[in-house]
Parts: structure tokens; C-alpha cells; sequence
């Protein structure tokens, strides 16, 4: 348990609703879209419901957000890939991505640049935009990657001059 203590958040109120929908609607996975966080998701709440745990609030945070992923998915095609390739899909995509201009990447790689520009560190980053430090990490790396960069100071500085940031 100790290995975890830098990795866990106690969220509440409407900062865990948040979180909930952004989770349930897949983009908080390291895959964004990734079609098996609904189930964990669903599974989350039977568990709750079976221990007594769940509040008709809680059950109805739950019903709204997987509702919304449903939405969100019917709306932007949001995992259509994944569904159709799998996981080689994944691979396929990652590859494209690599070969993409940054600008158009996806909104919260923007955001964790934008925030890398302010000087924020992983553990910060997580912190304000509510996210694992590992899933940080994974979109720091795609920046790099996808920038063509292999530091934090060559990409903040590429940000800068690109104006890939606001």
C-alpha cells in the first residue's frame, strides 16, 4: 500500500462527478476511448450496490455518466477504431499519431503541455487536471513523441515557438 500513497486522491462532491464522467466516457485512459472502462465501471457500482454502498446519488452519478459515455461515443465516433481493429487498431493509430503535426492532437495533450510550459511537474500536472501521475507521464511521453523531442525542455521550448499553446 505504501508504493500507492503517491498515486491516490481522495476526490468529493462534484470534483469526483467529474472525474466519474471523464473516466466513464474514456477520456481518462491511457487508450482514450477505450471501450473496457465502461465495464469497470458498471462493475465499480455493482460492487458498491452489493455491499450496501451505494446512495440513489451515488446510483444516479453512475446511470448520468455511463449515459454520457454512451453519448459522447454516438457523437464523436470516440473508440469506433477500437471497436473495428482492436488492439492491433491501437498500434495502427499510435503509429499515425507519431507522423501527425502536434497541433491538432487531442485536448488534453494540450492541456499537459500547456501546463509543462507553465513549469509544472508531473505530480502537479496530475493534480490539477485530476489524473493519475502514470497517465501524466504517458501523455508527456506522447508529446514528446509526437513533437520529435526526447526532453520536457525541448518540447516546452518547440510549444513556445510553434505557439502550440495559448
Amino acid at each position: 500500500m505504501r508504493q500507492l500513497t503517491g498515486e491516490l486522491r481522495l476526490l468529493q462532491g462534484e470534483e469526483a462527478a467529474r472525474h466519474l464522467f471523464g473516466v466513464a466516457a474514456g477520456l481518462e485512459s491511457v487508450v482514450v476511448g477505450e471501450p473496457e472502462i465502461a465495464g469497470q465501471v458498471r462493475r465499480a457500482l455493482n460492487q458498491a450496490e452489493s455491499t450496501g454502498a451505494a446512495s440513489p446519488m451515488l446510483q444516479r452519478v453512475f446511470s448520468d455518466a455511463l449515459q454520457t459515455r454512451r453519448s459522447v461515443r454516438t457523437r464523436t465516433g470516440l473508440g469506433a477504431a477500437l471497436r473495428v481493429n482492436g488492439t492491433s487498431g491501437v498500434r495502427v493509430l499510435a503509429s499515425e499519431a507519431g507522423q501527425m503535426d502536434f497541433a491538432p492532437g487531442n485536448a488534453r495533450e494540450r492541456e499537459v503541455l500547456a501546463l509543462m510550459v507553465e513549469g509544472l511537474s508531473n505530480n502537479q500536472i496530475a493534480d490539477r487536471l485530476v489524473l493519475s501521475v502514470s497517465t501524466v507521464k504517458f501523455h508527456v511521453s506522447s508529446i514528446l513523441s509526437k513533437l520529435g523531442v526526447e526532453s520536457r525542455v525541448a518540447a516546452v521550448t518547440l510549444a513556445i515557438q510553434r505557439h502550440l499553446v495559448t
